[in-house]
């Protein structure tokens, strides 16, 4: 072969090289120094994804209008100020530390100023109640017709659920005891119902079918002992199951430490209040680089409701109360990346790092049900617009 050809092969193998590691490098974030600090040609970045729900809102860096989601954006390592806003919802904010070679995400959901109410139910619905599950609601209508009153359950996961009205199944009717007076508690698994009917002289107990209306119900008042012993079974074949898909590593801890533990809905999250005082090691070593900057804790104080991140072994403080304080009833949103809760007559949301803490509804509603569309579309509230003597409704508060 000519020199000439081995010559030109090789220079054409070395560009070839060189704009390979070029494009690896520009991935990883390095870009031309053109300021020329520091004294070097090419500096890291770190990668900031820009990421909302609705999308295509501004984009502030310190302060300074930037671009718009969704993007990508290579920044210098350090500390920023973030603020997303869109016309017609709350601002989004965070403080974000960006590393050299390193993903920053900012996953912003923005809720309206403004949500809208749809009516859910037009009967009435009086003391409702969520299964475990968290797909049904169990109610009582007794402002009806006859035929109308008595037990219904409302299948949030139905795709037939209509905006306006209801699409609830009634359960049990009022033909065979006043079961529009009931009191209702879910099984487990939220297939039974007990519905508990109390007079003057005594108390009754009918073991219900969710799924179905009721025509024999099944007395169960000598026997509600063996049907509760039952539930408790099944109670404990969902703790095992929920034990079973928590990391080895971390699950001692988590099982001695965490009470009321809730699974998020992405099954990435673990809400909890911890049930002593105690410092939690890290289960993952060397610890993972990870997308959320935001400063974690590993001092968890009892009665503090904490949220703990499995896959990325991460510790975030979500509410700690202060002397004397009821700690709030955190619900996950469907989203997983918030919480929702009732705090001096309003409905906050709060993101599972504790930030972003916002105003979702300020309106009449009953502060002891609250409940999340299980599809993120908005929340589920009791309340009467009109004539307090009479049963308030279900609404359905927008967040999109």
């Amino acid at each position: 072969m000519p020199k000439k050809t081995i010559f030109t092969t090789a220079i054409i193998l070395i560009v070839v090289t060189l704009v390979a590691y070029g494009f690896i490098l520009y991935g990883k974030g390095y870009r031309l120094n053109l300021s020329g600090e520091g004294n070097k040609i090419i500096a890291g970045t770190g990668l900031l994804v820009l990421t909302s729900a609705p999308n295509g809102a501004r984009v502030y860096i310190d302060d300074s209008i930037t671009t718009a989601t969704d993007d990508t954006i290579n920044l210098p390592p350090g500390e920023y100020d973030v603020r997303i806003e869109k016309d017609g919802y709350y601002p989004w904010k965070k403080h974000v530390t960006l590393k050299n070679e390193a993903v920053t995400k900012t996953d912003a959901v923005l809720f309206p100023v403004a949500p809208k109410l749809e009516a859910v139910t037009l009967l009435g619905a009086e003391k409702p109640v969520i299964d475990p599950t968290g797909s049904l609601i169990g109610y009582t209508v007794s402002s009806s017709s006859a035929e109308n009153n008595g037990i219904y359950v409302l299948n949030l996961g139905s795709r037939f659920i209509i905006p306006f009205g209801t699409s609830a199944r009634q359960i049990a009717d009022d033909s065979v005891h006043n079961f529009s007076k009931a009191s209702i508690e879910f099984s487990p698994d939220g297939r039974e119902v007990i519905a508990t009917v109390s007079t003057l002289t005594q108390e009754r107990m009918y073991l219900l079918k969710s799924d179905t209306l009721n025509v024999d119900p099944q007395d169960i008042t000598l026997t509600s002992d063996e049907v509760r012993t039952r539930w408790e079974d099944i109670q404990k074949q969902l703790d095992q199951e929920f034990a079973t898909t928590l990391p080895t590593a971390s699950r001692k801890f988590i099982l001695s430490n965490f009470a009321k533990a809730k699974l998020s809905p992405e099954g990435d999250k673990i809400l909890y209040v911890a049930s002593q005082s105690a410092t939690m090691p890290f289960f993952i070593n060397p610890t993972l680089p990870s997308t959320n900057s935001t400063q974690e804790t590993r001092n968890i104080k009892q009665g503090a409701a904490y949220v703990y991140q499995v896959k990325e072994d991460k510790n975030y403080l979500l509410y700690e109360p202060q002397a004397n304080e009821i700690l709030p009833q955190f619900i996950w949103h469907p989203s997983s990346a918030h919480v929702v809760f009732v705090q001096n007559k309003r409905i906050f949301s709060l993101e599972y790092d504790g930030g972003n803490k916002t105003t979702l509804y300020a309106g009449p509603f009953d502060p002891d049900f609250l409940f999340t569309w299980p599809d993120g579309s908005g929340l589920i509230i009791l309340a009467n617009f009109n004539d307090e003597t009479i049963p308030g409704n279900l609404y359905k508060v927008g967040l999109r």
